[in-house]
């Protein structure tokens, strides 16, 4: 059985991608990092703001703080929703940033439902290592970084379904030259642009953002045909549709366009062919450049195209694979689609074009959010996803073998690596807060291999590997603070050769053994604890690092503070959760009224409080007086003197009305008198 399992075990215990700082903003207001690029070493980041940015860089030596000049300082208290795009060199120093003044109004945070303006997630590098692509949107007015503004005020309204007016989202996109100060116009290889030269009324929320070897930049949006009437709002005049454009390098010209069927996303290769993917449904067919495709009765698939450098066809096939988010490595040697429950490998070899290869995370177990977002490295080795977890989550390769990732609060972060050739798993890292880290970006530097994510971080204190942070800006989760309860959030990883810190070695297959711990240190769940230490996972707070008994697990429990109960940590004080609801998502859980940790009462379970019982159904209520006497084997009184107690009752309270009835009748002073 141990042969068995040793020889089916895949994931490499101290063998993965180390994080080499990670990047937060230090300003007074709100702010989300909805995209991230890694280009030459240097990280660019895209959201919103609303108040003041200002991105320090936290590094296992010091903190690395931002160019005077380039932090944005707004209104701190304001809940204008401001776009930024901000440049961190190698170092992690913020050194230039681009400020875009909104109008739109955005109460509190941001969570599902509309925004009146973004930053897309999909920022990318183009293949040329001198550009960034950058997708943005809004609503109303928008001032750009060089106080030209855009208007966006009813030109393109309509209803929605409730009759209401409504106004679509400008989409713009930026050619960000790297190379130069200024990221774009004279003196510079970049450019700005709206997609709305064919459409008065602008578009809506694009799909995808590439750019080829020759700089120019590949995209998929929802454009829309809308002109005023005579009140002056929108009319649709053709309807939306999707397309796949790719405009000049040099300024951002429409070289070709193709209509596509609904929500492709597409990338380009160095070849400059572009591969675009989407889903169909059961016996559905869809026209793709004049090709039709149809899914056969059952299931919902992929559908997977390529395109030629000049805008044609090459072929289009519906896969066996059910996920619609693509990666493709610029050579044309890997090619995956993932969902937010899987990932497939898609072979590209002629005649085989669309046939599933292998699939990996089949029986993924993640119920957050899963995978959110795939790479491939560029030797074609490596298949590289990242997500989101919460709680203690498993997550099985196709070779049966297990990782866990476990939460220190609410939602976390892991990025995972599998092995190309096989779908087997190779390393995982995961890491986050005592709070709630969401994340967006997802990107890889090709010159350096790093990877990046970015989000947003509602943590107090901030755990990746051996960077460990309290979060000096918290604000306890109250979104009316200025200094803002989520705040823009990004990691950057690299160097999985490099052992951590508290290992000596690492055996040939990754599987961890005692003997590689270095004394005084615990090894646990890929991460490093120095003798003592408390374990900071939700439900383990009462564990610890104990180096000589367990250097590769936790020890414990240690009940000073807490209970133990049902295989968790409870905080003394911390009432019994118990369920006082249900909403559509199931039960909603609440304090118990009468159940708390007493762990000097009782170190296992919870204490029942001073004045309290439980009923048969497990709810709590509070004792009365005949309660007290049974307990206390009070001897009942007979009948005789009960009778002639409830009488001398009715009595007394015959005489009290009797006397309030009299004071009621006093006539009332003479006004001297008061």
């Amino acid at each position: 059985m141990l042969a068995l399992a040793s020889s089916l075990y895949a994931w490499n215990d101290c063998k993965f991608f180390k994080a080499k700082a990670f990047m937060q903003d230090h300003g007074v207001g709100h702010s989300y990092a909805y995209g991230v690029a890694g280009i030459n070493g240097k990280t660019y980041l895209g959201g919103y703001t609303k108040g003041s940015l200002g991105i320090v860089t936290v590094t296992a030596d010091a903190d690395v703080n931002p160019n005077p000049a380039a932090t944005i300082w707004g209104e701190t208290t304001s809940d204008v929703q401001n776009l930024y795009i901000a440049e961190m060199d190698a170092t992690g120093s913020m050194t230039k940033s681009w400020w875009f003044k909104g109008e739109g109004i955005l109460e509190g945070n941001p969570g599902h439902g509309p925004q009146d303006a973004g930053v897309s997630s999909n920022m990318r590098p183009m293949l040329d290592n001198k550009h960034v692509v950058v997708s943005a949107y809004f609503q109303q007015k928008i001032t750009l970084p060089d106080e030209t503004v855009w208007t966006n005020l009813g030109e393109n309204a309509g209803t929605d379904r409730y009759g209401r007016p409504s106004i679509k989202s400008k989409r713009f996109v930026i050619k960000l030259d790297t190379t130069s100060d200024a990221g774009w116009g004279p003196g510079t290889t970049g450019w700005i642009k709206k997609l709305d030269d064919d459409y008065p009324g602008g578009t809506s929320t694009g799909s995808t953002l590439d750019g080829d070897a020759d700089g120019n930049m590949i995209l998929t949006y929802n454009g829309c045909s809308i002109q005023k009437n005579a009140t002056g709002m929108g009319e649709p005049t053709g309807g939306c549709s999707d397309y796949l454009e790719k405009l000049a390098a040099a300024d951002g010209a429409s070289v070709w366009k193709v209509a596509l069927p609904k929500g492709m996303g597409c990338h380009v290769v160095t070849s400059g062919a572009i591969y675009c993917t989407t889903s169909i449904d059961d016996e559905e067919t869809l026209e793709i450049a004049g090709t039709s495709v149809t899914n056969a009765k059952g299931a919902d698939k992929a559908v997977l195209a390529k395109f030629n450098a000049d805008g044609t066809l090459h072929w289009a096939k519906v896969t066996d694979a059910s996920g619609t988010s693509l990666a493709v490595s610029i050579d044309e040697s890997l090619l995956v689609l993932a969902s937010s429950r899987m990932i497939q490998r898609i072979d590209l070899s002629s005649g085989n074009e669309g046939n599933v290869l292998w699939t990996d995370m089949s029986s993924m177990a993640v119920t957050a959010h899963g995978i959110r977002g795939v790479e491939v490295s560029e030797d074609g080795t490596e298949v590289l996803a990242f997500g989101q977890h919460t709680g203690d989550e498993t997550i099985t390769d196709n070779a049966g073998s297990s990782m866990t990732f476990r939460s220190r609060g609410s939602y976390e972060i892991y990025v995972l690596a599998i092995d190309a050739a096989t779908g087997a798993g190779k390393y995982a890292i995961d890491g986050g807060g005592d709070g709630m880290e969401y994340v967006f970006g997802f990107s890889r530097d090709r010159s350096t291999g790093d990877i990046f994510i970015s989000g947003t971080s509602r943590s107090e204190n901030m755990h990746w590997g051996n960077l460990k942070r309290e979060n000096v800006m918290f604000g306890g989760g109250d979104t009316s603070t200025a200094v803002g309860s989520s705040k823009a959030y990004a990691v950057k990883l690299g160097g999985h050769d490099d052992l951590p810190d508290c290992l000596d070695s690492c055996p040939a297959g990754g599987v961890l053994s005692a003997a590689e711990v270095k004394d005084g240190f615990c090894f646990i769940d890929r991460h490093c604890y120095a003798n003592g230490e408390m374990a900071n996972y939700v439900g383990s707070t009462c564990m610890y690092c104990d180096s000589t008994a367990n250097p590769t697990g936790w020890s414990g429990p240690d009940t000073a503070d807490h209970c133990h109960i049902g295989d968790k940590c409870i905080e003394k004080g911390a009432m019994k959760q118990v369920v006082t609801g249900q909403t559509s998502r199931g039960p909603r859980y609440g304090d118990s009224e009468c159940e708390v940790c007493d762990p000097d009462s009782s170190a296992d379970g919870y204490t029942l409080m001073d004045g309290y019982d439980i009923k048969d159904g497990g709810s709590c209520y509070k004792k009365i007086w005949s309660d007290f006497a049974k307990e206390s084997n009070w001897i009942e009184l007979p009948e005789s003197c009960k009778s002639t107690e409830a009488r001398r009752a009715r009595q007394l309270k015959e005489t009290k009305k009797r006397k309030k009835r009299k004071l009621s009748q006093k006539p009332a002073k003479a006004s001297w008198a008061k």
